[in-house]
């Protein structure tokens, strides 16, 4: 038994020398690690040989404010007009999820005037993005997806008096685009106007109680299922809402309690803040 525990003992140490010398190099030779070092880089190398990256710029349009967009259904695409950076723009732009087009027609005619505080607004059945006013200006374009054409109309008394800082929203149910309200010269507006592809008539309630009160900066928006164009906010730091039935404008019953912090909704159901 001894002398087979002797034998054993005697053959790991033989081989010592020998599990010692695996993996060392002779003088002037690489080291295993080294040669599969460079065999990785030499791989490496022959791969960005055969693959190149290419760098794709697909543009997106320059930093702005007081520009406006609308969602262009017939084509798919958000587009995008105007607005201010250094100096006013009259660019037009199109997103389709993906990336950003400049579409800006060739042809100075193509397009309206550079200018600011302007709304957009989608009419369904004509299938054109319409645009109004910005700048005090008084005109109206519409976008077919390839260039604007201004459809101001000839008679003064059939468009809206020129402002900026005012809101469009497309009635589908009674196919009228709606405007309201706006800054205009000295003082804020609050007039309603509807647009029937081919003229504007002011449809601004006679009783002042069926009227918001005059603001610019605010927002509005169609609800389909109640068929009522919804007005919230507005210069002034409103909260408060108003909604739109082709005839009159009608405040909810709630009135919406100023005190409590923007970032909470108040016991009523509204947003915070100072009418």
């Amino acid at each position: 038994m001894r002398s087979t525990s002797w034998g054993v003992l005697f053959a790991l140490v033989s081989t010592l020398p020998w599990a010692l010398s695996c993996g060392k190099a002779e003088p002037g030779e690489p080291k295993p690690r080294d040669t599969a070092t460079a065999q990785q880089a030499s791989a490496l190398e022959s791969t960005e040989e055969a693959v190149s990256w290419t760098v794709k710029d697909w543009g997106t349009p320059a930093r702005r404010y007081d520009h406006a967009i609308a969602y262009d259904a017939a084509r798919g695409k958000v587009v995008l007009f105007g607005g201010s950076a250094e100096g006013f723009i009259r660019d037009t732009w199109v997103w389709d999820g993906t990336r950003w087009d400049n579409v800006t027609p060739a042809s100075e005619d193509d397009s309206p005037p550079d200018r600011r505080g302007h709304a957009l607004a989608y009419d369904s059945v004509r299938e054109k993005v319409v645009l109004f006013g910005g700048d005090l200006l008084a005109d109206t374009w519409e976008w077919d997806g390839e260039k604007w054409t201004e459809v101001t109309p000839e008679n003064p008394e059939e468009s809206p008096p020129g402002r900026r800082d005012h809101a469009l929203a497309y009635d589908s149910d009674r196919g009228k685009v709606v405007l309201f309200g706006g800054w205009w010269g000295n003082r804020y507006r609050n007039d309603t106007w509807e647009w029937d592809g081919e003229k504007w008539t002011e449809v601004t309630p006679e009783d002042p109680d069926e009227s918001p009160p005059a603001r610019g900066h605010h927002a509005l928006a169609y609800d389909p299922a109640r068929e009522r164009v919804v007005l919230f906010g507005g210069s002034g730091q409103r909260n408060d809402v108003w909604e739109w039935d082709g005839t009159k404008w009608i405040e909810p019953g709630f009135r919406p309690i100023p005190a409590l912090s923007r970032a909470q909704p108040d016991a009523a159901g509204s947003p915070s803040g100072l009418n």
